[in-house]
């Protein structure tokens, strides 16, 4: 599809081909959404936050085993329900019954060091568009036939921040240019929408 105004030359529209069998929800914890994401296998999650996603997803999936990454030395800014100090044991803590892995450090740096493969991966880290783009890449060889990535803050702005967010961009070149083909798109509170890709 042609982009009349071209002020953004690294834009580019998702090929229709594409989005043929993608599906709509109305938000990353609508219960729709589980029925494109594997029921078990392997689970990793670039950016576990707080483990709000990981324990929604993890109370309603049975994965045999769940890397979570992220620095776990960030406090909780916007409710204050963790510190830098106690962030991943807080995680662990709200995870306590789930069979998870917990990797501390620069995701950039620790996703190098993983050598499983994976049936479900799911991004919250870095928006800007190389973090995207490496991530994308990585997760490409990391994950199994089959398997889904779900991709949040795909949005052009963060309304809480008041920043620009390049992960559009980062994930319609991915899929452009590669064999990997959306699922799904949830909706999301303040435009911090997700995006669920595939490859068969």
């Amino acid at each position: 599809m042609e982009q009349f105004r071209g002020e953004n030359k690294r834009f580019d529209y998702i090929k229709t081909s594409k989005l043929i069998n993608a599906k709509l929800f109305a938000d990353r914890f609508d219960e729709n959404v589980l029925s494109i994401i594997p029921n078990n296998g392997l689970y990793l999650e670039l950016g576990a936050g707080g483990g709000d996603y990981s324990k929604w997803l993890l109370d309603r999936k049975k994965f045999d085993l769940s890397y979570l990454l992220d620095f776990f030395n960030q406090p909780c800014a916007r409710y204050g329900r963790w510190t830098a100090e106690n962030h991943e044991s807080y995680v662990k803590k709200l995870l306590k019954d789930k069979n998870i892995k917990t990797i501390a450090g620069d995701i950039n740096d620790t996703i190098k060091t993983i050598d499983q493969k994976f049936d479900y991966i799911y991004i919250d880290a870095s928006q800007d568009y190389d973090s995207v783009s490496g991530y994308l890449k990585a997760c490409d060889k990391l994950i199994n036939k089959g398997g889904v990535i779900g991709i949040n803050d795909y949005t052009f702005w963060s309304y809480f921040e008041q920043e620009e967010y390049e992960c559009v961009e980062a994930v319609n070149n991915f899929l452009n240019n590669s064999d990997w083909y959306v699922v799904g798109y949830a909706l999301g509170y303040c435009g911090y929408s997700d995006i669920y890709i595939k490859k068969d």
